[in-house]
């Protein structure tokens, strides 16, 4: 065991504390960069079985479906989100006396966005030989909205 200052203490305890000060603040922001890494590992695995489970459950062909409609949905969903998010909460921070016009702003953006990312309402419900049903397309609809 090696020393510290305040006599015997953990192994290999001086070849990091005397080399990498780690004070308060930083112990904090490792703290939670772990809490944040760890939440992000178990929300894959959490996916992962989920979706093991969906796939088993559904079969190949409505899997395949489910997929399609996750894959409309990563083409077509930014569209709707325009990458709004930052840009209010910028503008709302730096003019929070323009709050009512910026949100007002926003929401027909949004809201035509999303009207244009709806354009599966008028594609016809058979795509490359791929028939969809009707809850394919209420699912990328809301997931949109």
């Amino acid at each position: 065991m090696s020393s510290g200052p305040n006599g015997p203490g953990r192994i290999g305890e001086g070849l990091i504390s005397d080399r990498f000060r780690i004070t308060g603040t930083l112990a904090a922001i490792a703290a939670n960069a772990g809490w944040l890494f760890g939440l992000r590992i178990l929300r894959m695995l959490f996916a992962l079985f989920v979706m093991a489970w969906v796939a088993r459950y559904l079969g190949t062909e409505d899997f395949g479906v489910l997929n399609y409609a996750v894959a409309f949905v990563g083409l077509f969903g930014p569209l709707a989100i325009l990458g709004l998010e930052g840009i209010v909460v910028r503008d709302l921070v730096r003019q929070p006396a323009a709050r009512d016009e910026i949100m007002g702003t926003t929401l027909v953006m949004r809201l035509a966005g999303g009207l244009t990312g709806s354009v599966e309402k008028i594609w016809p419900k058979e795509l490359n030989g791929i028939r969809l049903s009707d809850h394919v397309g209420v699912m990328a609809e809301v997931a949109m909205a």
